[in-house]
């Protein structure tokens, strides 16, 4: 919803699920990696169902796998990000752009000591935190993965880093606002944004 209130503006919208979803095409080198890694880790549950990765069980492993989500944070992200640096480039004639990273977490985002914000090695201007409270987020999840709550609630475990966030976060949108008062908070960054902006240029 926030992501199409900026479109609406005229503004781009880059979205990591987007190049995650063309990384995991079938037979793709990610797909092929993430097989021979996570197959053996499954036993007799196969790896692909009706040719798409089973991610309920990749989900399962690395709920419990610190190491195995590590790895496939490092195949993913580089990959990712390096996609929507490249699409961002070949922008032209737009005030700005916003990346929509659901997971950015403290594995790829650091700040330096005069306050920009990185991305591994890309810096990036401002970071909008789409904030929402966490039965709102339990969810979310449940419908976008198709899963019970409790394993719902695990995930977001696991991703939780709402905390740090809030402190990372230069500006904050409540994920539970009304349509009208969002479109109203959307508005009133873009002008902040279009105005910061145009002033770098």
């Amino acid at each position: 919803m926030v992501a199409q209130c900026f479109v609406t503006l005229g503004i781009p919208v880059l979205s990591a699920d987007r190049y995650v979803a063309a990384l995991l095409e079938q037979n793709s080198p990610v797909f092929d990696a993430i097989v021979t890694h996570f197959k053996p880790l499954l036993g007799q549950e196969p790896i692909v169902l009706a040719g798409e990765l089973n991610k309920s069980g990749i989900r399962h492993i690395i709920l419990q796998s610190v190491a195995d989500r590590l790895w496939l944070e490092q195949l993913l992200h580089p990959l990712v990000l390096a996609s929507l640096h490249r699409e961002t480039q070949a922008l032209q004639n737009v005030p700005y752009c916003v990346w929509e990273i659901p997971l950015l977490g403290k594995s790829g985002l650091r700040q330096s000591a005069k306050g920009m914000h990185y991305i591994d090695h890309i810096a990036i201007d401002r970071i909008i935190l789409v904030d929402t409270p966490d039965d709102v987020r339990i969810q979310r999840i449940m419908m976008r993965d198709q899963v019970p709550a409790q394993a719902a609630e695990a995930m977001l475990q696991v991703q939780d880093q709402r905390t740090w966030l809030l402190q990372q976060a230069d500006d904050v949108i409540e994920g539970t606002l009304a349509p009208e008062a969002l479109q109203a908070k959307v508005r009133m960054l873009d002008e902040a944004y279009r105005v910061a902006f145009s002033e770098k240029t």
